[in-house]
């Protein structure tokens, strides 16, 4: 940091342009000194579950400090993963030198939808909220167990396993289900969509043991959970252009 460099400059009594040559000639030194040996592998790859993640970091930076460096990183996520990582039956997981590949699993689904609900809270850019839609669709149709309730990590057209995964643990990442549950609530009051919601307490109460057993270990179903069971505060605002099922377009969610 540049008030690092000037403070360090300052206790060696040194110029600051004089300080960072020498910075530079010895991190060369240790370059050099490394190089003979094997290079660390470098991860390169770029994965649509954590970029989901960041798109609705950035969304929520953007919207709280009116950062349109940020929303515009978000935009560029969203616009990369629509362009390379999309296909015209879904998502896939992974981009690395111009190649996209791997089927998709929930947590890519679940958390790009989320981030999309952030930039369209952020933007009110309606083709946000309307792909975060044909994802949840999508996610319905491939994802949802119909028997026992609650989201499978695989899809069901995927490779097919000894047992299909499925989880709610919120570790150093929410869980896909958590995130899904939350999803299906904003999208059902955010689109008149009244059929989404009912994904919700079904997902919750699919786990409900779990999260009852050690509650501190699905952080963030619990917040689906607060959000389901409220008070929320809804502000409306009433046209007839927005394409969706009901006259009303809701720009905001507040808990």
């Amino acid at each position: 940091l540049r008030g690092g460099l000037t403070e360090l400059a300052a206790q060696h009594d040194m110029d600051e342009a004089e300080l960072a040559e020498r910075l530079q000639q010895i991190r060369q030194k240790l370059f050099e000194a490394r190089a003979p040996r094997v290079h660390p592998f470098k991860d390169t790859k770029i994965l649509t579950d954590w970029n989901g993640l960041m798109l609705a970091a950035l969304a929520l930076a953007g919207r709280a400090f009116g950062s349109e460096r940020y929303l515009n990183a978000a935009a560029n996520c969203a616009h990369f993963i629509r362009t390379h990582l999309t296909t015209a039956t879904g998502l896939l997981k992974r981009w690395r030198e111009g190649e996209a590949a791997l089927p998709a699993q929930l947590d890519d689904y679940a958390f790009l939808i989320w981030g999309l609900i952030e930039l369209h809270a952020a933007t009110q850019e309606v083709k946000y909220l309307a792909w975060a839609l044909e994802l949840q669709t999508t996610m319905l149709s491939n994802y949802w167990d119909k028997e026992h309730s609650g989201f499978f990590l695989t899809a069901s057209n995927a490779e097919q396993l000894i047992m299909r995964p499925k989880e709610i643990y919120d570790g150093a990442i929410p869980s896909g289900n958590s995130v899904a549950a939350l999803n299906s609530l904003r999208l059902a009051r955010l689109t008149g969509k009244a059929e989404l919601e009912e994904y919700a307490p079904r997902t919750l109460q699919a786990f409900a043991g779990q999260i009852a057993k050690n509650p501190a270990a699905y952080s963030f179903a619990l917040t689906a959970l607060d959000f389901a069971l409220g008070p929320t505060h809804e502000v409306v605002i009433v046209g007839n252009t927005y394409p969706f099922p009901t006259p009303c377009r809701l720009i905001a969610l507040l808990p």
